[in-house]
């Protein structure tokens, strides 16, 4: 996942909740991908709004990726 978020390729992150990361990874995470947050059903089965997860999937818009490649390679990425 760090590896993909390194490229210039755009990158559809599905929160669901698992895991509770640093308020500063989730804002470069929110900077750097589309993050779709699941909502759980009766079920407790993850559900992603579809027309949210096309938009997420048809934006093709460029990421900066710099924020990631420094956090990874350190000093060496600048």
């Amino acid at each position: 996942f760090w590896e993909v978020l390194c490229t210039d390729r755009p990158v559809v992150f599905l929160d669901l909740g698992v895991t509770k990361l640093a308020r500063e990874i989730e804002e470069m995470l929110a900077g750097r991908c589309r993050v779709l947050r699941a909502e759980y059903d009766d079920a407790n089965l993850p559900r992603i709004a579809v027309a949210e997860l096309a938009d997420a999937v048809i934006d093709l818009a460029a990421p900066d990726p710099s924020a990631f490649r420094a956090l990874v390679m350190g000093d060496a990425a600048r």
